[in-house]
C-alpha cells in the first residue's frame, strides 16, 4: 500500500508541475495579449506618460508570471507558493481593472462593465490544473473579494443618484445596477464552489481509479508472473516426465530398453499377432557378479556395454534388445517365430559370446546362458517372461554356454520343486529324510570295502523323491549346510555300528558334499573334525564342478577338510569339466569313474583313466556295475573298487541290520 501511495504521489507531482507550467504560460499569454490590446487602443487625447498606472499594473502582473515560469521550470510549486502567487495575480488584475477606468477618463461606473471581468473566470478555472480544490477556493475567494472591492470603490467614486434599478439605463449610461453586480459576485462564487467540488470529486474518483488501476496492474503482474511460473513448471514437468520415462523405460548405462519397456513391447506385439506370438530370449552373463566384485564396477560396466553393443549389432534388423537386470539381457523378436527358430536364435547368441569380452586383464570369458520362449495367443507379458525365466533356469542347471527353449515339462518340474519346497519344513520336522547305504565292493577280493551314504526322502504326500529333485531345494533354501553336517555325523555313527556287526575296522563310508557347503565351510569342517575323531575311514565325495568355479578357494577348503580327518574323492570323473590339473592340485585320494564309461564300449579310454589314477596314487571306484561281465571287465582293467546294482541298491540302516547281518 505504501508503494502504491508513493507511485500515485509521484505521478500527481508530475501532473501538478505540468499544470503549473500551463498556468504560467497562460498568464504570460494573457499579459502579452492585454499589453497588445492596450497599446493598439489608446484613450482619446492619449499622451505618452511614464507614470501610466496601467503599465505598472501590467509590469507587476508580468513579474509574477515570470516568477511562476521560473519556479515551474525547476519543480512543481508548493501549495503555499501557489496560493501567494494566486492572491497576488488576482489583486493586480483587480487593480488593473480600476486603472483601465481611470486611464480612459470614464465614470467609475464604467469599471463594472469592463470585459476584463471574464478573465476572473478564466483565472479561476486555470487553478484546476493543479488538482487542488483549496487553491480553487482561494482563487475564487480572491476574485469575489476583488470584484466586491471594485464595486465598493465604484459606489464611493460615483455621484449621488448613480444607483438605479433600470437595466436599460444601467446598460446605456454610467448608472450602477446593484442586482447585476450581486449576480456577478454570486456567479463567481457558484462557479468557484462548483469547480472546487468537481475537482474534489474528480480527485477522489481519480484516487479511487488510481488505486483500482494499481491493484489491477498488480493483479496483472501477479497473473503474468503466475503464467510465467506455470510455463516454467510446465517445462520442468515435461522435462521431469521425460527423465522419469527414461528412468522407467531406458537403462542408463547401456541405453537399452528396461524391463518395464520390455513388458510394454511384449503386450503390443502380442496384441498385433494373429497367429504365433513374439519370441523372448533371456541372456544371462555367467559368473558376472564374481567378475564385477573382483575387478570392480568400472570394468564390469565396460563388459555390460560391450555385451549390449554385441547384441545390438548381431540382431539390429531382427530384434529389440533390452537390459532387464544387472547381468541379464533380453531379445524380443517380432511375430512369426517358431520353437525351431528359437533353437536357431539361441545357437546364434551362444556363438556371439564364444570369444571373450573386453581386453587385457579385464577380459570376461564366462559365457552366457539363454532361456527362450515363444508366446502363444493366450500369453501376456508376465506369462512369456515366466516361461523364458524357467527356460533360463533350466539352462543354468546344465552349466555355462547352454540354452534352453521353454517347454511344458520345465513348468511341471518347477511346480514339482515348489511342492517339494513347501513340504520340506514338515519333512525335516517329522524326520522324513533318511540315509540309505549302497555297498562298495573290492573288485579283487570281492569283499565289502565300505558304503556310500545317500540321502533319501519318502514323502507321505509326494511319494519317493529323487535326490536330483530335493537336493537343489535344500541348496537354494540354505538348509544344505545344517543337513549336510547332520548327514556326516549320522553316516559315521551308522558306519561304526555296521562295522562292529561285521567285526571289521577297515570299512569306510562316503558322504556327498554339495558345492554350496564349500562357500561357508566352517560348519562342515567342524562336523568332519568331530566325526573323524574316532573314525578313520570317512570319505567326502565332491564333483568337479565344486572346485572348478573358484579353484583357489576350493583348494583352501579341501586341505582344511583333509586336516580335519577326511579323505577326499573326486566324483563322476570324466564328465563335465574334467581336468588333470584338478587331480594334481587338490588332495584327492580316490577317483570315482562315472558309469557312462563303465557301461560303454570305450575300454581303451576307460583303461587309460584307471591307469592315470594309479600313476597318481589314487584308488578308483567304478560306478554303475550291474552285471558280472561289468565286474570282471573293470577288475581286469585294474579298478580298485566297484559300486552298482550288482551288489544291491541303497538301503536304510535298519535293512542292513535286519537282513544283511
Amino acid at each position: 500500500m505504501a508503494q502504491q501511495r508513493a507511485i500515485i504521489g509521484k505521478a500527481r507531482a508530475a501532473e501538478i508541475r505540468r499544470g503549473d507550467q500551463l498556468i504560467a504560460y497562460t498568464m504570460a499569454s494573457l499579459v502579452v495579449l492585454m499589453a497588445i490590446v492596450y497599446a493598439l487602443t489608446p484613450a482619446p487625447e492619449d499622451v505618452v506618460s511614464r507614470s501610466d498606472p496601467v503599465w505598472f499594473a501590467m509590469a507587476a502582473l508580468a513579474a509574477g508570471t515570470i516568477v511562476r515560469v521560473y519556479l515551474t521550470g525547476r519543480s512543481a510549486l508548493s501549495r503555499r507558493t501557489a496560493l501567494i502567487l494566486t492572491i497576488f495575480e488576482f489583486s493586480v488584475l483587480t487593480f488593473l481593472i480600476v486603472c483601465f477606468a481611470q486611464r480612459y477618463s470614464q465614470p467609475a461606473a464604467f469599471v463594472l462593465k469592463s470585459p476584463t471581468f471574464v478573465w476572473l473566470f478564466v483565472l479561476i478555472s486555470l487553478r484546476s490544473l493543479r488538482f487542488d480544490p483549496a487553491e480553487i477556493l482561494v482563487a475564487g475567494g480572491a476574485a469575489v473579494l476583488g470584484w466586491a472591492s471594485v464595486l465598493a470603490w465604484t459606489l464611493m467614486e460615483s455621484p449621488t443618484g448613480s444607483v438605479t434599478r433600470d437595466f436599460v439605463a444601467y446598460m446605456s449610461g454610467s448608472r450602477i445596477l446593484i442586482g447585476a453586480e450581486i449576480e456577478k459576485l454570486i456567479a463567481l462564487s457558484v462557479f468557484t464552489a462548483a469547480l472546487a467540488m468537481a475537482m474534489h470529486r474528480g480527485e477522489s474518483f481519480l484516487r479511487d481509479l488510481s488505486a483500482r488501476t494499481y491493484e489491477l496492474a498488480k493483479t496483472l503482474r501477479k497473473e503474468k508472473l503466475l503464467i510465467r511460473k506455470l510455463e516454467v513448471e510446465t517445462l520442468e514437468r515435461k522435462d521431469a516426465n521425460a527423465r522419469l520415462r527414461d528412468a522407467l523405460y531406458k537403462d542408463a548405462l547401456t541405453g537399452l530398453g528396461s524391463a518395464a519397456w520390455l513388458e510394454i513391447q511384449i503386450e503390443e506385439l502380442s496384441k498385433s499377432s494373429s497367429k504365433s506370438g513374439p519370441l523372448l530370449a533371456l541372456i544371462d552373463l555367467c559368473q558376472f557378479r564374481q567378475f564385477n566384485d573382483v575387478l570392480g564396477h568400472h570394468h564390469g560396466d565396460t563388459i555390460l556395454i560391450s555385451a549390449a553393443r554385441l547384441l545390438e549389432t548381431g540382431f539390429s534388423d531382427r530384434a529389440q534388445v533390452f537390459r532387464v537386470s544387472s547381468d541379464e539381457f533380453a531379445l524380443l523378436i517380432d511375430c512369426g517365430v517358431s520353437v525351431i527358430d528359437g533353437h536357431e536364435i539361441c545357437s546364434e547368441v551362444l556363438g556371439l559370446f564364444v570369444a571373450p569380452l573386453g581386453s587385457g586383464a579385464a577380459r570376461f570369458s564366462g559365457g552366457v546362458n539363454i532361456g527362450a520362449a515363444v508366446a502363444t495367443n493366450r500369453d501376456g507379458a508376465n506369462q512369456l517372461l515366466s516361461n523364458a525365466s524357467l527356460a533360463l533356469n533350466a539352462a543354468k542347471r546344465r552349466g555355462r554356454q547352454h540354452a534352453k527353449v521353454y517347454s511344458q515339462k520345465q513348468r511341471e518340474r518347477v511346480e514339482t520343486l515348489t511342492r517339494i519346497e513347501l513340504a520340506l519344513p514338515r519333512a525335516l520336522k517329522h524326520k522324513e529324510l533318511f540315509l540309505a547305504y549302497q555297498p562298495i565292493m573290492h573288485l579283487q577280493t570281492r569283499r565289502l570295502a565300505g558304503w556310500e551314504a545317500l540321502l533319501r526322502w519318502n514323502s507321505p504326500e509326494l511319494g519317493e523323491l529323487a535326490p536330483s529333485d530335493f537336493i537343489p531345494v535344500l541348496e537354494e533354501s540354505g538348509r544344505i549346510d545344517e543337513i549336510g553336517c547332520r548327514i556326516v555325523g549320522q553316516a559315521v555313527e551308522d558306519a561304526k555300528m555296521m562295522s562292529r556287526r561285521l567285526g571289521r575296522a577297515d570299512l569306510f563310508v562316503s558322504v556327498n558334499v554339495s558345492a554350496k557347503q564349500l562357500n561357508s565351510p566352517e560348519l562342515l569342517v567342524a562336523a568332519v573334525k568331530s566325526a573323524a575323531s574316532d573314525f578313520d575311514n570317512l570319505k567326502l565325495e565332491l564333483t568337479e564342478s565344486c572346485v572348478a568355479n573358484d579353484p583357489d578357494a576350493a583348494s583352501r577348503v579341501l586341505f582344511q577338510l583333509q586336516r580335519a580327518g577326511a579323505r577326499l574323492a573326486i566324483d563322476d570323473f570324466g564328465t563335465g569339466m574334467s581336468s588333470l590339473a584338478h587331480l594334481q592340485r587338490f588332495p584327492f585320494s580316490t577317483m570315482k569313474l562315472d558309469k557312462s564309461y563303465v557301461q560303454s564300449d570305450q575300454d581303451l579310454l576307460t583303461r587309460a583313466i584307471i591307469q592315470l589314477a594309479q600313476s597318481l596314487g589314487l584308488t578308483t571306484i567304478a560306478e554303475g556295475i550291474e552285471t558280472q561281465e561289468d565286474m570282471h571287465r573293470l577288475s581286469d582293467m585294474g579298478a580298485t573298487f566297484g559300486q552298482g546294482y550288482l551288489w544291491g541298491r541303497a538301503a536304510p540302516l535298519a535293512a542292513w541290520l535286519d537282513h544283511v547281518f
